[in-house]
């Protein structure tokens, strides 16, 4: 379980940033 949760928070994380408080986090750099 911990291991999924994981894994959904990294691009999570990302995408909540992206138009959070960066604003432009450069989500497609994660991408790649």
């Amino acid at each position: 379980k911990a291991v999924q949760k994981d894994m959904v928070i990294g691009p999570v994380r990302l995408l909540a940033k992206s138009g959070g408080k960066s604003g432009d986090f450069r989500v497609e750099a994660s991408h790649d």
